[in-house]
């Protein structure tokens, strides 16, 4: 048969569609749809058009030639773009390929000829023994009729029955650095806001990555503002290895999960301004000039130089997804005295009594940071006047609820997770780094000083 657009007119045994690339990270080196696209527009069989070959020898026969390139995309939210050559097998490669004997594949490119500084296609190579760099592509099948494709080697693996090619896929994009062992739920080119890491089980070691899917790639039904997880990571620290990981992937369906950010701010323990100070009208100047001492404290009063998660400290609520706007910050409750950020009892009441200007999901948290700064002002909030002593200890506040769909929620409220026993259905999650606990940080700065201290001593007595 041959290509009608193949200006040689090259009679081929067959012509298929297959797959050369797809998007990951391999070989160490990331290949997404911007280097595809490149890829597929910079070629040109008329100018040099790429060769079949076999385990990379670029001195012995062609078995075919790369007609045509372009890029396919998976429309589910698990997928990934693929890098298409449209080939032309000449009988012996297609012999070889149905053998068995050369049915993986390669590719080369280079980016100094003939398109400088752009990759282009050299060569399309059917690997023998060689390991393929890329995993997980559809094998080279050839048909009269469309049939269904089938994962070669691993669809017959017995571990992966039952499940589809992508599932089987999906089951290898495991990787470990120097930190993590990572495991990726979907491709970073799906997703339309910059990722933001969580925290699962600070305990465990257990982080991800969530973002906003693009609209396209939400599922029906699917809500295009709710967050979902690109990538899961278990710090090797914590004593994580890729059979322990695994387990917890399997146990969890993290593709159905999402997760809702609560904009509480996590409780910071500010201490409180002296009485006669906060209650003193000259001692404290208006309300606009309380927020340009915040804005300084935390960088500078023009806002270019902000350290956000210093300035959250002042505020008891913010826009998760607006986090660097000064607008998207609520209920302030602190201000500088004597040098000091600190909590005035004014601003704890009037943010009490403002609790409406948040959203709904957070006030419940807010409500909570808000009774604590009432003990510390030895008082209680407006709503623990007649509301008997809780004996229960407090939930995390300023955290992610992180829940899944309905339809994986038992009776009782949720799915009881292995190892941790937490439910599904209602884990939070904190975002990692998204704020500063000043009591802690307090506690850690007086231990640095006093082992600065104990040092000098030491040293100072040895010269002695």
């Amino acid at each position: 048969m041959k290509y009608e657009k193949d200006t040689y007119q090259v009679d081929y045994a067959a012509i298929e569609e297959v797959e050369i690339l797809r998007e990951g990270t391999w070989n160490y080196r990331e290949y997404d749809k911007e280097f595809m696209d490149e890829m597929a527009l910079t070629y040109d069989p008329t100018m040099l058009r790429a060769k079949v070959i076999k385990d990379h020898d670029y001195q012995g026969p062609a078995f075919g030639h790369i007609l045509a390139l372009h890029v396919e995309d998976d429309p589910s939210a698990e997928g990934a773009f693929h890098l298409m050559a449209t080939t032309g097998f000449l009988a012996e490669g297609k012999a070889m390929v149905e053998s068995g004997n050369y049915n993986e594949r390669s590719q080369g490119w280079a980016s100094f000829y003939p398109t400088p500084g752009f990759p282009y296609l050299w060569e399309f190579s059917l690997l023998g023994a060689n390991t393929p760099a890329v995993y997980g592509m559809d094998p080279i099948i050839f048909k009269e009729e469309e049939k269904d494709k089938m994962m070669q080697q691993l669809a017959i693996d017995h571990v992966n029955e039952g499940l589809t090619a992508e599932a089987i896929a999906n089951r290898l994009t495991w990787e470990k650095d120097e930190e993590y062992i990572n495991y990726k739920v979907r491709n970073k080119s799906r997703f339309r806001t910059t990722l933001r890491t969580i925290e699962l089980d600070a305990e465990a070691g257990v982080l991800a990555k969530v973002g906003k899917l693009k609209v396209k790639y939400v599922s029906e039904g699917g809500n295009s503002d709710s967050l979902v997880m690109q990538n899961a990571m278990f710090v090797l620290g914590k004593g994580w290895t890729l059979a322990k990981a695994k387990a917890w992937i399997d146990a969890r369906q993290l593709s159905a999960m999402d997760f809702t950010i609560s904009g509480a701010v996590p409780f910071q323990d500010l201490p409180l301004a002296d009485a006669d100070k906060d209650g003193d009208p000259e001692a404290l100047l208006p309300q606009f000039e309380a927020e340009s001492r915040r804005r300084i404290y935390a960088g500078d009063e023009n806002g270019d130089n902000i350290d956000w998660d210093k300035y959250r400290t002042c505020y008891l609520w913010y826009d998760s997804d607006e986090k660097e706007k000064h607008e998207s910050y609520k209920l302030p409750i602190a201000d500088m005295v004597d040098g000091e950020i600190k909590a005035i009892s004014e601003s704890i009441t009037a943010a009490a009594e403002s609790l409406a200007d948040i959203p709904e999901a957070d006030v419940e948290a807010v409500k909570q940071n808000l009774e604590k700064y009432f003990a510390k002002m030895e008082t209680k909030a407006p709503w623990q006047e007649d509301k008997p002593e809780d004996k229960t200890e407090d939930s995390p506040t300023g955290v992610e609820a992180i829940s899944k769909s309905s339809a994986l929620k038992s009776d009782e409220g949720g799915t009881a997770m292995p190892e941790t026993g937490i439910k599904e259905a209602s884990i939070t999650v904190v975002e990692a780094g998204s704020s500063i606990d000043l009591a802690k940080r307090n506690v850690e700065l007086r231990a640095e000083k006093e082992l600065i201290e104990q040092e000098a001593q030491e040293a100072l007595t040895r010269e002695n």
